[in-house]
């Protein structure tokens, strides 16, 4: 069956599943720069998140690392790491969020969000 986009309608909005909804809504506020609402919407621009408290902290389980590629048209063969989402901007924005983001990303991180926000890679 062929995908008919004018059918499509919406946002992709993704569900995170978290261990302590308060912490989350403040690492997403204070780190990520979102606005959020007491219904767990985490958003900022076109990044949209509802926060939703696990039934149980196994129920959290992050995508892990995919499989190395040669076939890329660079070098790079593939994240370290497992991506659960990934937030495209342009170069010229990347320079100045960085700068912004990098300092609340390490200082979440000394500070154990309890892995809730410190998976933040800039």
């Amino acid at each position: 069956m062929a995908c008919r986009t004018e059918e499509i309608a919406g946002k992709n909005i993704q569900v995170r599943l978290v261990s302590d909804l308060n912490k989350a809504q403040l690492c997403y506020r204070d780190v990520l720069g979102c606005r959020v609402d007491d219904w767990g919407h985490a958003e900022r621009d076109d990044m949209i998140f509802i926060l939703q408290l696990a039934a149980s902290v196994e129920d959290i389980n992050p995508n892990a690392a995919t499989a190395k590629r040669t076939n890329y048209p660079t070098d790079w063969e593939g994240p370290e790491y497992g991506w659960d989402t990934f937030v495209h901007i342009g170069w010229e924005a990347s320079i100045s969020t960085s700068k912004k983001y990098v300092g609340k990303a390490l200082m979440s991180q000394s500070s154990n969000c309890e892995g809730i926000c410190n998976q933040i890679a800039i």
